[in-house]
């Protein structure tokens, strides 16, 4: 706030960001398109209700082995028929980091 921004609070009664009515409050006030960068738990919760119509991936060339947090966490494939899928449109270099952009891909456009 003191740098000028606005600040909404949306939080449901567990402390978590009500979705729903932060959706509903930014329509309201004309946002048609919203940048996600809020860490995996958020990221979980829009990618579980199917909020998210385009993913941008940053990958280093970096393993981090078992203990690592995911990209999105709150809900899990338990199969790798069961993950959810993705069509990657875009890839390019950035740095010795990879740029992927993907999108949801439906049951039916799975097949």
């Amino acid at each position: 706030e003191k740098a000028g921004a606005e600040v909404l609070s949306v939080v449901e009664p567990d402390s978590e960001v009500s979705i729903p009515h932060l959706l509903h409050v930014l329509a309201g006030r004309g946002v048609v398109s919203l940048l996600l960068e809020g860490g995996p738990r958020l990221a979980g919760r829009f990618a579980a209700q199917g909020l998210i119509d385009r993913y941008v991936f940053y990958m280093a060339p970096k393993l981090l082995g078992e203990g690592a947090r995911g990209s999105v966490e709150g809900w899990t494939a338990n199969s790798i028929q069961d993950a959810r899928n993705l069509s990657i449109t875009a890839f390019k270099r950035v740095g010795s980091d990879l740029k992927v952009v993907a999108y949801p891909v439906s049951a039916e456009q799975a097949g």
